[in-house]
């Protein structure tokens, strides 16, 4: 169908058509999960900017900094160390971050 690889054409989920009593239906799905996916990203980027300038930044003034909950930081902050891009040096409370190189 002509809309299907409309869709296709820019990176969109095809919509589903359904053939319902009297008519039919269209699902168009969001772009949300890729939208997330960006705001992450940039989210990751702040907080390893930020890191880079204050290597004892803590995990509250990260979200402050960043305008996100300290949930999202605490999943950013997991993201880049299994990426190998941040290292937590001494505890929780009183450790800093090493950014790897």
């Amino acid at each position: 169908m002509f809309v299907q690889e409309e869709f296709k054409s820019y990176g969109l989920k095809a919509p589903l058509f359904e053939d319902i009593q009297h008519g039919f239906r269209v699902v168009i799905y969001s772009e949300e999960e890729k939208m997330s996916e960006k705001m992450s990203e940039k989210t990751s980027e702040k907080i390893l900017s930020l890191i880079q300038k204050n290597k004892e930044i803590t995990i509250e003034e990260l979200a402050h900094m960043t305008g996100v909950s300290t949930r999202s930081v605490e999943r950013n902050l997991s993201k880049l160390q299994r990426e190998n891009r941040i290292t937590r040096i001494g505890p929780d409370k009183g450790g800093s971050w090493k950014v790897n190189a």
